[in-house]
């Protein structure tokens, strides 16, 4: 090797290890925990700071930062007194609910080993009540810029005590009176998080003043209050998505657990249950402006004994003559005294019907008009808005949705049974009323021998012309075992011999309709 080549090997080394060093760098762990006696420098459990604040100034973009269980206080900011919040800046992933031993994420359980970020600064805040004792609170528990991506993630907190609800007018900063646990101008995703007695005039737990896609999954909101969305408020275009995610006992003005206004919100396996609005919208509050994309969109949600006194879903649009405040919905189940309105001055806005809703009253009859959807029927809840039986209205009476999730708000597969339940949960149910009638709303005739089988069954079907469908085959648990594309009339053979002994289904579908039919391998 000349001079040159020696050279040029050692530039080549020298870039390596700086990669290879920014790398490591942009993975690196920082530790949290109030209790820590060492060093305090972040550096592993022993050394750990001992508040959030110093953690999140001294992470760099990509960095993971681990929360010990306690309770955990933004510090008031010098130059800004009015500042007291958590500020999240850089792309970086928060984790709570450790005990302070462990050495990976997996093994924390935010449950036994809560976390919680706190804007009760005084400590005496009176649980449930929202007024007490709430003059010392942050205005928010935490802020999040702009730039945040979907790269950062928060999971596994407890927010409570934030209250925003400073004078919006004479400041000319409404912020300060919106998202009392979290206000968010960025795109973060909020995972296993609780929110608890938080307060905003808008949004109490949290308020979405922008980002293209947020996702939040598997949080719950539970007595947090607000003027508008108790629990959360969307607005400015904000595209908000909620997956497994529970509304309990959230109370507004308007909007009793969300409000959304000029933004898009996406429920799907959620449940609303048991909030209260004085005005409209004990649920929920829609006000949209967007013709082209309904910004409402339920799949899978079940929205149930929400108050009374007003509807549990209120449309609202600026145009009485063409509303476009649009909801979509499809396998969700309204269960309210009072499920749907609108001003009485204008028409009735747009709402699209994907099929397979249930409504217990006449409040929709007008708009839900697809396959499945049924009016002033009881969807056979239990009193934790299970299913109650496999007799349930709710019970495998679900369509085939585009983007059905593969599992329930507990994480349960979906479908079982015959088809997919109706609302926030799967159950282990075959509605007998579907099986026996060999699930009559596909008109297809679908015949197999040998039944019981043990090695090969054909498959005949027969429609009255000819089309493209889907032949699924579940085992007796709802699990699809296998997928076949078939074209209609025609026969084709399935081999049953790797199977173990015991009932099969065989569902027969266009995407939206169906019929199954059981077959029993020996």
């Amino acid at each position: 090797m000349n001079a040159k080549q020696f050279y040029l090997f050692r530039c080549f080394l020298i870039l390596i290890l700086a990669t290879l060093t920014q790398f490591t760098s942009a993975q690196s762990v920082i530790y949290v925990n109030y209790a820590a006696d060492g060093a305090n420098d972040g550096s592993s459990w022993a050394s750990a700071f001992l508040n959030l604040q110093d953690a999140l100034a001294a992470a760099e973009t990509g960095d993971e930062i681990w929360v010990a269980q306690g309770i955990y206080y933004p510090a008031p900011d010098d130059a800004e007194p009015g500042q007291t919040w958590f500020l999240l800046d850089k792309d970086i992933r928060l984790f709570g609910g450790f005990t302070g031993t462990e050495k990976t994420s997996d093994a924390r359980d935010g449950v036994a080993h809560p976390t919680i970020l706190s804007g009760d600064l005084l400590g005496d805040d009176v649980p449930g009540d929202l007024a007490q004792h709430r003059e010392d609170n942050a205005l928010h528990v935490m802020y999040v810029a702009m730039e945040i991506t979907s790269e950062a993630v928060i999971d596994g907190f407890v927010f409570r005590g934030g209250h925003a609800d400073e004078g919006v007018e004479e400041e000319n900063q409404p912020f300060r009176a919106m998202g009392g646990a979290v206000l968010s101008y960025g795109e973060p995703i909020l995972r296993n998080c609780r929110f608890t007695d938080n307060y905003a005039e808008y949004g109490g737990a949290l308020a979405f003043l922008g980002g293209i896609d947020t996702k939040i999954e598997k949080c719950s909101f539970r007595g947090n209050g607000a003027s508008a969305g108790g629990a959360v408020y969307v607005v400015n275009a904000a595209t908000l998505e909620f997956e497994q995610s529970v509304f309990r006992e959230n109370a507004a003005t308007l909007g009793g657990a969300i409000y959304n206004s000029t933004g898009i919100t996406r429920l799907s396996n959620c449940l609303l249950a048991g909030n209260e609005a004085s005005e409209n919208g004990s649920a929920i509050y829609c006000a949209g402006y967007n013709p082209e994309m309904p910004g409402l969109q339920l799949a899978h949600t079940t929205i149930a004994d929400n108050g009374a006194a007003v509807p549990a879903i209120f449309q609202f649009t600026a145009s009485t003559e063409n509303p476009v405040a649009v909801i979509q919905t499809g396998n969700s189940i309204f269960a309210n005294a009072w499920n749907y309105g609108y001003p009485p001055d204008q028409n009735a806005p747009p709402l699209i019907s994907l099929g397979g809703n249930i409504s217990t009253d006449e409040s929709l009859s007008g708009q839900l008009a697809a396959d499945h959807d049924f009016h002033a029927m009881d969807p056979g809840l239990s009193g934790d808005y299970r299913p109650a039986e496999a007799t349930s209205l709710c019970v495998d009476f679900g369509v085939s949705l585009e983007e059905t999730l593969s599992f329930d708000i507990e994480g349960n597969s979906r479908p079982q049974g015959f088809g997919y339940d109706i609302g926030a949960f799967e159950s282990a149910f075959f509605n007998t009323s579907i099986s026996s009638a060999g699930a009559p709303q596909l008109d297809a005739c679908l015949e197999l021998s040998p039944n019981p089988v043990r090695e090969i069954l054909k498959v005949d079907i027969q429609t009255p012309q000819s089309q493209e469908l889907w032949l699924e085959i579940l085992d007796a648990n709802g699990r699809i075992l296998r997928e076949v594309r078939v074209q209609s009339p025609g026969a084709l053979f399935q081999d049953f011999q790797e199977l173990p002994d015991g009932i099969y289904i065989l569902r027969l579908t266009d995407g939206k309709k169906a019929l199954t039919k059981k077959v029993l391998k020996q």
